[in-house]
């Protein structure tokens, strides 16, 4: 089942260059993510996940498309022979495919510390203001007059 399998007639090197695009977009997506994680900006985090998950479903349709026409299973020595004769710069395009992938991984890993380090301080705050109770009222009853159930006596306490 060596044999390219792409009905469409698209050269590989295209069908490498589109995935080469998607993979740059879900990068960069990734990069501002981890920005707004950084900055505990919600909003922006909820935005740019739906862009992600969008990304990542083009990349899961572009990488199926080149795995067509490559043909699968494919050795590393057949995957060379169709790079070379897929045309000037396929094989440094698939090289760059791999490279940015190993930056998305890179990328999802300081994701993952940030959100462990965002779920931390979320936690200790909610222990913090969990543990301890709020004075709003600063000692004072709804009279206005200290509260006197310190036991200090009705006058208050200086």
């Amino acid at each position: 089942m060596d044999q390219p399998s792409n009905k469409h007639g698209k050269p590989l090197r295209d069908l490498l260059k589109v995935e080469y695009h998607i993979l740059c977009q879900y990068v960069a997506l990734a990069e501002q993510e981890n920005n707004a994680l950084a900055e505990s900006d919600p909003d922006t985090i909820a935005d740019l996940a739906g862009q992600k998950q969008f990304m990542l479903q083009e990349l899961t349709r572009a990488r199926s498309a080149t795995k067509r026409e490559l043909g699968e299973p494919i050795s590393a020595a057949k995957l060379g022979e169709r790079l070379e004769t897929a045309g000037p710069g396929a094989r440094d395009l698939f090289e760059l495919i791999v490279a940015k992938a190993r930056e998305a991984i890179e990328i999802n890993r300081i994701t993952a510390r940030l959100v462990a380090h965002q779920t931390r301080r979320l936690e200790q705050r909610r222990t913090a203001l969990s543990g301890s109770t709020i004075d709003t009222t600063g000692g004072y009853g709804m009279t206005g007059f200290k509260d006197s159930s310190s036991g200090h006596g009705s006058i208050g306490h200086a």
